[in-house]
C-alpha cells in the first residue's frame, strides 16, 4: 500500500492557485489525510479528502467514475479507488459528422521511429470502433489521451492496416494489423514486387511470449529455403545482422487482457543472396552444426549435377526419407471391401485405392494419375464400393449419391459397360443428365417436389445402394442458345434505358473517362442496322405486337456481342435490405459485374426456334449444394483452362459434392500454369494464404513455381534514336511460359493429395507395341508441283508479313500439307486485308481425281496386309470437312475392295459413339476412318490393333492418347502404330517439331534424362538453333530418333509377351493377382465358406482332437501352413460399432508384410 501511496504523492495537486509553490507540503498533508482515513473513516475526513485531485480526477469523481456512486466508500473500496486512480487507461477520439466516437486502446504497435502506428488494438462498442477505424485512413494524425492523467500524445498513421473484430454482446474487439503480419497480404504483396521487379516488403511477425525465435525461424527457413529442423531455425534470427530486424516496441495498457504478452519484431527485406552469405558464415564458425546424427554423411562433390548427387545419394536419401517422412497410408493394410467388388482391383490398384481412401478421409480432394490403361475407372469405383460399405456399418440409414463428369463419348461406357461389370448391377442406380429437363427432374427429386400435392418428400438413396448421377463435360457447360438485350429502347431519345430504374445506360465500349457517352442503337442490335420508325412503331402498337422491350415483335434479327456488358448501376443503390459493406480506401473496391440486362432467349415469344436449356452445372451448383458424397471427374486435363466452358462449368458443379477425386493421365503439361485452375478449384485456401487469388496471371504463377521467359525485341535501324522528349529507347518485350515446374509446386500443392500409378506396377503383361514413321518419297511430278506451290506461297507469305502481320501464315501450313497428300483437290489460297480487298491469290495445279499418290498406295498396301492378318484397322485423320479427307481414303479404299466406315461429327452424337463402335465391332467392320481427336480418350479400341495417322495433329498430348487407344490390358493381337509422312514437304517439319515436343515432354515427364542422346531434340524453345538442329535430320535419323522417344514412353519395367502366348500370361496374372488382393484384404470367398462349414460331426470332432487336420487337403488352400501370429509383430485391432450401440459390427482386417 505505502508504494501506491508514494505514486499518488506524486500526482496530487491542490485545486486552488494560491497553494502552487507548496505542492509538496500539500502533496504530503494529503497523503496523511489519506492513510488517517485508511484507519479511521469519518464524513469529516472524507469531505476533506474527496476533493483531492490525482491526476485529472479529485478522488469523488473517481469514486463515481469507477463505482457509479460518490458516496463515501468503505475501507477496501476505498483501496481499489487509490489503486484505480494510477490504473494505464487511454482512449482514443474521433469526430465525424458532428458526432464524437471513444473506444479504449488495448495496445499500440509502434514502428521504430516510435511515431508511426504499425497496429492498434482497440475496445468498445461496434459503431465507434469501426468509425475510428475509417478515420485512421482519412487522418494523418491520431491522437491518444489517457484517461486519467488527462496526457495526450500524438501519433501518426501509415495506411496499412487489416481490420479483425470480434464481437461479443454488446462489446466489439478491434485489432487493426499490419497487412505485413498476415500471411496471405504479405505473400500478395510479394508476388506483384516479383512481377514489377520491385524488393519484397518488410515483414512483421507477431507471436506470445518466447515464440517469437521460433516463429521468426520457420518464416527465415519458408522464405529462403533453409533447413526447417528446430535446432537450426531457432538461431536464424540472432545469426541475422542488427540492421536486419529489430523489435517493435508494444505499449500496453491495463486493458491489455490474453494479449499482454504478445511480442512483435519486424524483418527488413533481404535479397537470398544476404541470408545465404550469413548461413555460410555461421557454418564456418561453427554456430550450425551440418553433421547428421542419423545414418552417414551424402557424398557431394565439385562438378556434380542434381541428377548425379541423386542417384549416387540414393540409399543414404531414401534412408532420410524414411526416417523423417511419414506416409498417410504406408500400402501394409486393406480395407476388406475391396476384395467383394465383381471385379476385383489388382494388388497396385488396391493400395492406390486405399491411398485415395486416406487422402479423402483427411481432405476434400484428390488426384488419381495414372497411365493410359492402368484401371482409373476401377481404382475409383472401387473406392466409391468401400465408401458406401463403411457408410453401412456405420449404421447410415441410407446409400450415397455420386456424380461423375466425364467426356461426352465415355458416359455410356460408364453407365452400360464399366460400374455394371465393376460393381454388379444389383444395387447400382443410373442416372444419366443429358440437358435441362432432366437436371430439373433431378432437383424436383432430390427435394422432394410433388406437382400433385403441397407435401414434400425429399428423395434418400436407398441404403446399400450407390446412386450414380453421370453428366458430360461437353452438355453440363451449355447455357442458353442465345440471349437478348431485356433494356427497353427509346425510340425518341434514341439511347436504351434499365427496365428498372428507366435511365439511359452507358455504352458498353466507353472508357472510363467517358461516363456520359449513352448506348445507341447499334451497340445493342447488329441487325437491322436501323431502329424502327415512327411508323413501325406505330403499327406495331395498334396491332398490339410491342415487345416487352418496347420494339416491334420479332424486329431485331440479331444483336451484337456486347450485350452482357450492358449493365445499370441502379442495383448497387443501398437499402434496408442490401446495404454495401464499407471498405476502407487502400481496398480495391471490386464491384461484380451483374447480366441482369440480358435474358436468354424464349421460344414463347419467337426469339429462338430451339427450347429454352441452361447449364446443367448451374442448376447442380445452386439447388444440389453438397448433395453428392463423391464427385468422380474424368480427364481432369480438359477442364483446366481458367476461361473455357469447361474449366467454368467444372468450377461450378464442384459445389454440389463434398468431396472430389480427379482422374487423370496427364496431370500438367509441363507448364506449371496448366495446372493452376485446378488448384485453384479444389482446394483455394492453401493458394490464398500464399498470396494468389482468382485473378492471379499465368505470368504471377509462373514466377513463382514455373519457368518465364523474356524476349526483347531490339531493331537494329534504330539503335540510338530516342524519344523526342526523352532518351527513353522503345522495346517490345514478350513474356511466355516455358515448360518447367518447381519442385515446391508438387511438395506444397500436390504431394500430399495426390496417388501415381504407373501401368508397370500393375506386373500385367501386354503385347508388343511398334511404332513405325512412314516416310515416303512423293512422285516426281507430284513432288516438281508440291516444291512450286510450296516455295510461291512462302515468298508471298514473306511480302505480306508487314501488312498482315501473323495472319498472313494463318493458311499456309493447312494448304502445304494438305497439297501434299490430297493434290486431286484444288488448293487456292487468297490473301485479303483488313477492307475485304484481294491483295494476292496462290493457286496449285490440280491432279486428276483417279490420280493415287505415292503415300496413298502405301497406305492401301499396309491396310491389305493388315486385313490379310486379319487385324483391323483404324485410320486417323485431321483435316476433315471442306477437306473431304475421310471420304477420299474411303473412297480409293473401295477401288482396291476394301469396305471402310467414317465416324465424324455427322455420323452420331458425341454420346453415340460408343453405341456406335460396339455395333461396328459386333458386324465385323475392320477399317474405320476418323479424326483422332474424337477417340483420344476413354475408349478401348482392342479390336483394332492397327492404328494409321493419315495426317497428324499439332497437339503431342492428342498424338499420344489416341495412339494408346488399341495398346491396353487385354490386347491379345500386336499393335502397330504407323506415322505416314510424305518427304521433302511441309508434313516432315510438322513431324519433326511433334517428335520435339514428344522429347519435352518426356523430360518433363522423367522418363528421359538430360544426359540422354535424344534429349538434343526437345523443343524447350522457338531458338533457330533448334529449328535447324531438326531440319538437319535425315528421314533415317527422323524414324531412328522417333523409334527411341516411343521406347522411351513405354516404361521399361513393363513385361512384354508374345501374341501366342499373351492369353495364358494374361489369364494366369489375373488369376495370380486377384487372389492376392483378396488375401491381403482378408476376404474370404462363401463358396470356401460353405466348404469349411460342411464338414461332418466326425470331422469336426477329429479336428478338436486332432489339430493338424487344419492342414487338411480341404482346408489348407484357406490357412495355409505359416503361424502368422507367432511372430513377433505389435498388431492393434480396431473394433467397429454401430452409432449408440456396444454391438461389434467387423474388426479391421490386418495385413502380414514380410
Amino acid at each position: 500500500m505505502e508504494q501506491i501511496l508514494n505514486l499518488i504523492k506524486s500526482r496530487l495537486e491542490r485545486p486552488s492557485t494560491a497553494f502552487s509553490r507548496l505542492n509538496a507540503t500539500v502533496a504530503e498533508l494529503g497523503i496523511d489525510e489519506i492513510r488517517t482515513f485508511l484507519t479511521d473513516q469519518t464524513m469529516d475526513r472524507w469531505n476533506r479528502i474527496k476533493v483531492l485531485k490525482i491526476g485529472r480526477y479529485t478522488i469523488e469523481e473517481l469514486l463515481e467514475l469507477k463505482n457509479g456512486t460518490a458516496e463515501m466508500p468503505d475501507t477496501e473500496t476505498f483501496k481499489d479507488i487509490l489503486q484505480f486512480s494510477l490504473s494505464n487507461i487511454q482512449i482514443i477520439s474521433v469526430e465525424s459528422e458532428g458526432r464524437t466516437f471513444e473506444a479504449y486502446v488495448k495496445l499500440i504497435m509502434l514502428d521504430p521511429d516510435g511515431i508511426t502506428i504499425r497496429g492498434l488494438s482497440l475496445g468498445g462498442n461496434l459503431t465507434s470502433c469501426r468509425a475510428i477505424h475509417a478515420s485512421i485512413y482519412n487522418n494523418r494524425e491520431v491522437y491518444v489521451t489517457d484517461l486519467l492523467n488527462g496526457t495526450v500524445k500524438e501519433y501518426r498513421s501509415n495506411f496499412h492496416y487489416r481490420r479483425i473484430e470480434e464481437v461479443q454482446g454488446k462489446v466489439c474487439h478491434t485489432f487493426l494489423l499490419p497487412r505485413n503480419a498476415i500471411v496471405q497480404e504479405y505473400n500478395y504483396e510479394c508476388m506483384n514486387a516479383d512481377v514489377s521487379n520491385r524488393a519484397h516488403p518488410d515483414r512483421i511477425l507477431i507471436s506470445r511470449g518466447d515464440d517469437i525465435t521460433e516463429v521468426a525461424g520457420q518464416f527465415l527457413a519458408q522464405k529462403y529455403s533453409l533447413p526447417r529442423t528446430s535446432d537450426w531455425a531457432n538461431l536464424y534470427l540472432s545469426l541475422l545482422p542488427a540492421d536486419k530486424w529489430c523489435e517493435l516496441e508494444l505499449i500496453k495498457t491495463d486493458m491489455v487482457g490474453e494479449s499482454g504478452n504478445l511480442r512483435a519484431i519486424i524483418i527488413r527485406s533481404m535479397q537470398e543472396s544476404e541470408v545465404l552469405e550469413v548461413i555460410n558464415a555461421a557454418i564456418i564458425k561453427g554456430d550450425l552444426n551440418v553433421f547428421s546424427e542419423i545414418g552417414e554423411a551424402a557424398v557431394l562433390t565439385e562438378g556434380m549435377t542434381t541428377e548425379d548427387y541423386l542417384r549416387v545419394n540414393a540409399e543414404i536419401i531414401t534412408k532420410k526419407i524414411d526416417t523423417y517422412l511419414k506416409p498417410l497410408y504406408d500400402g501394409h493394410t486393406y480395407a476388406q471391401f475391396l476384395g467383394m467388388t465383381n471385379r476385383v482391383c489388382l494388388p497396385a490398384q488396391a493400395r492406390s485405392v486405399m491411398g485415395v481412401l486416406t487422402v479423402l478421409k483427411f481432405l476434400n480432394s484428390c488426384f488419381l494419375v495414372g497411365d493410359m490403361g492402368s484401371g482409373k475407372t476401377q481404382m475409383s469405383l472401387s473406392a466409391i464400393f468401400a465408401i458406401l460399405r463403411r457408410r453401412m456399418e456405420s449404421g447410415a440409414p441410407d446409400g450415397i449419391s455420386v456424380l461423375i463428369t466425364a467426356p461426352a463419348i465415355t458416359i455410356p461406357k460408364w453407365a452400360t459397360s464399366e460400374i455394371p461389370k465393376i460393381l454388379g448391377s444389383q444395387k447400382i442406380i443410373t442416372t444419366i443428365i443429358n440437358s435441362t429437363e432432366d437436371a430439373l427432374r433431378y432437383v424436383a427429386k432430390v427435394k422432394g417436389y410433388n406437382p400433385n400435392t403441397s407435401e414434400r418428400t425429399p428423395y434418400k438413396v436407398p441404403k446399400g445402394y450407390i446412386h450414380f448421377v453421370l453428366v458430360s463435360t461437353d452438355r453440363m457447360k451449355l447455357a442458353a442458345n442465345k440471349f437478348v438485350l431485356a433494356a427497353h429502347w427509346d425510340h425518341i431519345k434514341q439511347v436504351w434505358r434499365c427496365p428498372d430504374c428507366h435511365q439511359p445506360l452507358r455504352c458498353p465500349k466507353a472508357k472510363a473517362n467517358e461516363s456520359d457517352l449513352l448506348a445507341t442503337w447499334s451497340d445493342g442490335v447488329e441487325s437491322p442496322i436501323y431502329p424502327p420508325s415512327k411508323e413501325q412503331m406505330k403499327t406495331a402498337r395498334k396491332s398490339k405486337l410491342i415487345d416487352v422491350n418496347n420494339l416491334p415483335r420479332n424486329f431485331v434479327k440479331r444483336y451484337t456481342d456486347h450485350i452482357r456488358s450492358f449493365e445499370c448501376s441502379c442495383h448497387l443503390k443501398k437499402t434496408k435490405k442490401n446495404k454495401l459493406k464499407e471498405k476502407s480506401k487502400d481496398e480495391k473496391v471490386e464491384r461484380k459485374r451483374h447480366a441482369t440486362l440480358v435474358r436468354p432467349a424464349l421460344k414463347s415469344r419467337g426469339e429462338d426456334r430451339n427450347k429454352p436449356r441452361w447449364m446443367i452445372a448451374e442448376i447442380f451448383q445452386r439447388h444440389l449444394r453438397n448433395h453428392f458424397q463423391v464427385g468422380i471427374f474424368d480427364e481432369i486435363q480438359q477442364m483446366k483452362a481458367s476461361d473455357s466452358g469447361r474449366g467454368m462449368s467444372f468450377h461450378k458443379i464442384m459445389w454440389s459434392c463434398r468431396k472430389s477425386l480427379f482422374l487423370t493421365g496427364t496431370l500438367t503439361n509441363g507448364t506449371s500454369s496448366s495446372i493452376q485452375s485446378t488448384l485453384w478449384r479444389s482446394d483455394p485456401q492453401p493458394l490464398i494464404d500464399e498470396g494468389f487469388n482468382h485473378k492471379t496471371s499465368k505470368e504471377q504463377w509462373a514466377k513463382k513455381y514455373g519457368v518465364l521467359e523474356s524476349i526483347t525485341y531490339m531493331d537494329d535501324k534504330a539503335a540510338g534514336v530516342l524519344g523526342r522528349s526523352s532518351n527513353r529507347v522503345t522495346e517490345r518485350v514478350i513474356i511466355k511460359e516455358k515448360a518447367g515446374i518447381a519442385p515446391q509446386l508438387v511438395a506444397r500443392h500436390l504431394l500430399h493429395k495426390s496417388i501415381f500409378l504407373e501401368l508397370a506396377d500393375l506386373n500385367i503383361p501386354l503385347v508388343q507395341l511398334k511404332e513405325e514413321p512412314v516416310i515416303v518419297p512423293l512422285d516426281p511430278e507430284h513432288q516438281d508441283a508440291y516444291r512450286k506451290f510450296h516455295d510461291e506461297l512462302e515468298a508471298v507469305c514473306k511480302d505480306l508479313q508487314p501488312i498482315l502481320k501473323s495472319k498472313a501464315w494463318s493458311q499456309f501450313n493447312p494448304a502445304t500439307l494438305n497439297y501434299a497428300s490430297q493434290p486431286q483437290r484444288e488448293v487456292e489460297v487468297n490473301f485479303y486485308d483488313d477492307e475485304g480487298d484481294l491483295l494476292r491469290s496462290v493457286k496449285a495445279p490440280k491432279f486428276p481425281a483417279e490420280y493415287l499418290t505415292a503415300t496413298e498406295r502405301r497406305l492401301i498396301e499396309d491396310v491389305k496386309a493388315d486385313l490379310s492378318e486379319n487385324r483391323g484397322s483404324i485410320i486417323f485423320t485431321h483435316y476433315t470437312g471442306i477437306y473431304g479427307t475421310n471420304q477420299r481414303i474411303q473412297r480409293i479404299l473401295a477401288n482396291e475392295g476394301v469396305q471402310a466406315e467414317i465416324l465424324d461429327v455427322k455420323t452420331t452424337s458425341s454420346l453415340g459413339r460408343f453405341e456406335w463402335l460396339e455395333k461396328q465391332r459386333e458386324i465385323g467392320t475392320k477399317v474405320l476412318i476418323m479424326n483422332q481427336t474424337l477417340v483420344q480418350v476413354g475408349l478401348d479400341l482392342l479390336e483394332y490393333p492397327s492404328l494409321n495417322f493419315w495426317q497428324l495433329n499439332d497437339d503431342i498430348n492428342v498424338v499420344r492418347q489416341a495412339s494408346r487407344r488399341a495398346w491396353r490390358i487385354g490386347q491379345p493381337r500386336e499393335c502397330k502404330v504407323r506415322y505416314y509422312v510424305s518427304a521433302d514437304t511441309q508434313q516432315m517439319k510438322q513431324f519433326q517439331r511433334l517428335m520435339s515436343r514428344r522429347i519435352s515432354a518426356l523430360l518433363v515427364e522423367g522418363r528421359i534424362e538430360r544426359s540422354d542422346r535424344i534429349a538434343q531434340y526437345a523443343q524447350e524453345s522457338a531458338s533457330g538453333l533448334t529449328r535447324e538442329l531438326a531440319s538437319s535430320l535425315s528421314a533415317a535419323e527422323l524414324t531412328e530418333t522417333w523409334k527411341s522417344a516411343a521406347e522411351r514412353d513405354m516404361d521399361m519395367n513393363l513385361t512384354i509377351v508374345s501374341e501366342t502366348d499373351y492369353k495364358q500370361s494374361i489369364s494366369e496374372a489375373f488369376e495370380r493377382l486377384t487372389a492376392e488382393t483378396k488375401r491381403l484384404c482378408g476376404y474370404v470367398e462363401k463358396d470356401e465358406i460353405d466348404q469349411v462349414i460342411s464338414f461332418t460331426a466326425e470331422e469336426t470332432q477329429s479336428t478338436k482332437s486332432h489339430p493338424s487336420s487344419l492342414t487338411s487337403p480341404q482346408t489348407k488352400h484357406l490357412y495355409g501352413e505359416l503361424d502368422l501370429f507367432s511372430f513377433n509383430y505389435e498388431i492393434e485391432i480396431v473394433k467397429t460399432k454401430k452409432r449408440g450401440s456396444n454391438e461389434i459390427i467387423s474388426k479391421e482386417q490386418i495385413a502380414f508384410n514380410f
